[in-house]
C-alpha cells in the first residue's frame, strides 16, 4: 500500500479486479476496501455495501469509507457523475441528438417507436425526463 500525500488515499498495490477495486485472494475473493473496513469497523452489515468518500476504487483507507445501500452507492456515483448515460451507457439504444429530438417530436408514441425501432415504452421514458442526456 502507498499513502498519496495529497489525497490521504491508502492506494492498494495488491491484485485488482478488472473494474478497478483491489482483490484479495483466498478461501474467497474479497474486495480490499470491504476488507480493511472490517478489520476496523467489524462485519458489514447484510445488506450494506462499502463505499469510497475519495471516490479511489484502490483507496483502503478506513476514513475514506462508508456504509450505504446499493441505492446509496447508485446515487453517490450520479453524483459524482460516474453513471455512464445516454451514448456512454453500454445499453444505449438512442443517440443524445435522438432524445432531443423525440423530446421535440409532436408525433404520437407509437410513431417515434417505429421510426426509431425502439420499443414505445423507451419513448415514454425519453419524454418524461427518466433517459437521462448529458447537458439536458
Amino acid at each position: 500500500m502507498i499513502i498519496d500525500p495529497e489525497t490521504g488515499c491508502w492506494v492498494w498495490q495488491g491484485k485488482l479486479r478488472s473494474d478497478g477495486y483491489g482483490l484479495l485472494l483466498g478461501e474467497k475473493k474479497v474486495r480490499a476496501h470491504r476488507y480493511a473496513w472490517e478489520i476496523v469497523n467489524g462485519p458489514v452489515p447484510k445488506g450494506l455495501c462499502v463505499l469510497h468518500r475519495c471516490d479511489n476504487r484502490q483507496c483502503v483507507n478506513p476514513e475514506h469509507l462508508f456504509l450505504g445501500t446499493r441505492s446509496d452507492n447508485i446515487k453517490d456515483a450520479a453524483a459524482k457523475d460516474r453513471v455512464p448515460y445516454g451514448e456512454g451507457h453500454w445499453q444505449k439504444k438512442l443517440t443524445t441528438k435522438q432524445v432531443l429530438e423525440i423530446r421535440n417530436s409532436r408525433l404520437s408514441q407509437a410513431a417515434l417507436a417505429k421510426v426509431y425501432k425502439v420499443n414505445p415504452s423507451t419513448i415514454s421514458r425519453v419524454r418524461s425526463g427518466l433517459r437521462r442526456v448529458k447537458g439536458v
